[in-house]
């Protein structure tokens, strides 16, 4: 959005963003209860005990996500719940989830909080919600993942052929675990347990915000939909063709998607690119609102400071290389406007490995080496 004082952040596919980092980024979930409302907390812990101990809030799915959060995902993350109330009609459910995830455009101004990943559970294939949760996205500039619920490649890209958000990536498969207060296995809504995941790796030490969620394990028993993965072309790749999420089984159970989003866009199909530009924005922002208003020297230093960072993003091998420049087509010195470009691009990551066997013959004198020292 243009402004007309301040901080614009713009993002392009020819590699001119502002770039910067975090260790630790707040996670939005929309869960169910007998009581709606929007709360913070500093980590799923604090969220947990403080539901448990209000009366008010029985019912619903609030207890089980929290309590896998915890048990499955140990991580001190700000969090926030957008409760939405429960309800045995399935269409005034419905109403109310998306409800509650429109009023997660609330946490800026309630919280002073942006979150960075955001994940609706238990209302798993609606193209309405779907689609809602990439308007809340790009409102927030953060992103979700979206459980479709499909039993075969087929069924899921007829719904994939819906989305076009470059902040909605979609899973095939709800995943599969103990639940120790039921003593069954039970399903739990794959977006928000790869949420939880990329919350999780988030707190890991270095880039951990960087990294890619695809072919890691996941602490879920097993989930409902796994996907063939063999040599040769198998069904993971036929979700693949469509940027859909499927879930594996190699040496142990793998989200498998290269961190794909629903973008038209090739360029904006790498979800690990759209949240470094995400975080990069973000980030550039809060750390220059201070110089609105001050003199170029104050400007001056904030330049050099980010000129540093681009750097350390390149030794830290987030990025392959990078440069700050002054765009002096954007600027307007008579105005106060300065405008400046980071011409970046991200380390690469591998999506696929090619390895041949060439029989050949250029060894047959080797035989005769062997027999002649024999």
């Amino acid at each position: 959005m243009s402004m007309i004082r301040g901080i614009e952040g713009k993002r392009t596919s020819a590699s001119k963003t502002p770039i910067y980092s975090a260790s630790s980024f707040p996670i939005a979930l929309v869960l169910t209860s007998a009581v709606a409302g929007l709360y913070y907390f500093d980590s799923p812990r604090k969220a947990l005990a403080f539901f448990k101990n209000d009366a008010r809030f029985k019912g619903g799915n609030w207890e089980r996500y929290l309590t896998l959060f915890e048990n499955n995902f140990p991580t001190t993350v700000p969090i926030v719940i957008s409760m939405a109330e429960n309800d045995e009609d399935a269409n005034n459910l419905k109403s109310n989830i998306i409800e509650a995830t429109n009023r997660l455009k609330n946490v800026q101004k309630e919280f002073d909080v942006n979150p960075d990943i955001v994940a609706v559970a238990d209302l798993s294939a609606d193209a309405d919600l779907a689609v809602q949760l990439g308007v809340v996205n790009e409102y927030l500039k953060s992103r979700s993942f979206y459980d479709i619920d499909a039993h075969d490649a087929s069924t899921a890209n007829l719904f994939r052929g819906k989305l076009s958000s470059d902040r909605v990536s979609i899973i095939n498969t709800p995943f599969e675990n103990y639940n120790t207060d039921t003593k069954a296995n039970e399903f739990y809504d794959g977006g928000v347990v790869l949420a939880m995941q990329r919350a999780y790796l988030d707190g890991k030490e270095g880039a951990g915000w960087f990294a890619s969620l695809s072919n890691r394990p996941v602490a879920m028993t097993s989930a409902k939909n796994i996907a063939d993965h063999h040599d040769g072309a198998d069904e993971a790749d036929a979700y693949s063709q469509n940027q859909v999420w499927c879930v594996v089984r190699n040496g142990g159970l793998r989200p498998w998607g290269s961190d794909y989003t629903c973008s038209t866009d090739p360029i904006w199909q790498d979800g690990s690119r759209v949240r470094l530009v995400d975080v990069a924005i973000r980030q550039i922002r809060l750390a220059l609102r201070d110089n609105i208003d001050k003199d170029l020297g104050e400007l001056s230093v904030a330049k050099s400071s980010l000129d540093a960072y681009v750097r350390e993003l390149v030794s830290r091998s987030i990025l392959l290389g990078g440069e700050l420049e002054i765009d002096e087509e954007n600027s307007n010195v008579d105005l106060g406007e300065f405008a400046f470009i980071i011409n970046f691009q991200e380390m690469p990551k591998a999506r696929k490995i090619t390895i041949t066997l060439n029989r050949t013959s250029d060894y047959s004198q080797l035989a005769y080496k062997i027999l002649e020292a024999a």
